[in-house]
């Protein structure tokens, strides 16, 4: 009995993390899509949009990360509001209540503090197995729960109904598993050498350029809001690259300061054995 409750229990601590993530991942799909019944598209925008201030926050908070700096949160925040202003646009449905607007927005917090736990939880688990490895067992947990969910729903019927008229819908499918696998196995890589910040910022970036090569792709007015969205981001950047500039510098005056220091120490002892 003793066995079977150790392997049961070392079972559980094997793939709890992973239902864990798993979880996290379908609460903030499951409540940004149940809050767009309740708040503007735009309010969702904003809030999907801010993804990195919570992950940083949380990155602090669970020690994956040193503290950040204002210049660094002044940064993620230009950013963030370069995302959410291409991403924008006016509502023109009528107001919802003041309850169902509270409801909505509530969603919305839940869903962005679980969305920015996900990175954090991988990054402590890369600690201790491979990018491969979480990947994997991610997925597999993930794709057992949707398989349920489709089950119990009834929509899996309806795909193999649909997709029995249109075979190519299977070759749709795993082409998009192919590329999300993909891009999935380099997101996981972002976050196993540079950090969860780090990985959600470039998420971030990307969603910009997805956007500018929309324009090119599918011409649009470029607006003013474009302009000035473009223009957050392009100093959110500047930032960060001037941040690293100044730090690389430092360090390279602090080891010509120490290498200086060395050579006046060697100077002076030689001085010192040539005058005895």
């Amino acid at each position: 009995n003793l066995s079977v409750c150790a392997k049961a229990e070392a079972l559980r601590m094997f793939w709890a993390p992973y239902i864990l993530l798993a979880v996290l991942v379908i609460l903030s799909v499951s409540c940004a899509n149940e809050a767009a019944g309740f708040v503007f598209y735009p309010v969702k925008v904003v809030f999907k949009s801010a993804k990195l201030l919570p992950t940083m926050a949380l990155a602090v908070l669970l020690r994956n990360s040193k503290p950040f700096s204002p210049p660094e949160y002044l940064a993620a925040t230009l950013l963030c509001m370069g995302v959410a202003g291409f991403g924008y646009r006016a509502a023109k449905t009528p107001t919802a209540s003041l309850a169902h607007s509270m409801y909505g927005v509530l969603l919305l917090v839940v869903s962005l503090f679980a969305d920015a736990f996900v990175p954090n939880k991988q990054q402590q688990l890369l600690e201790h197995a491979s990018k491969e490895e979480v990947m994997i067992k991610s997925n597999l947990v993930g794709a057992t729960f949707i398989f349920l969910v489709l089950v119990f729903s009834g929509t899996l019927g309806e795909f193999v109904i649909f997709a029995a008229k249109e075979p190519m819908a299977y070759a749709y499918i795993s082409a998009q598993g192919l590329s999300l696998g993909f891009s999935v196995l380099c997101y996981i890589s972002i976050i196993q050498t540079h950090g969860s910040v780090v990985a959600v910022c470039v998420s971030t970036i990307r969603k910009v350029l997805t956007i500018l090569i929309s324009f090119l792709a599918f011409p649009k007015p470029f607006e003013m809001r474009h302009q000035i969205s473009l223009l957050l981001v392009g100093v959110a950047i500047m930032i960060q690259v001037h941040r690293k500039i100044s730090k690389a510098q430092r360090i390279i005056n602090v080891k010509n300061d120490s290498s200086k220091f060395s050579g006046s120490i060697e100077l002076t002892v030689k001085n010192g054995s040539a005058a005895v």
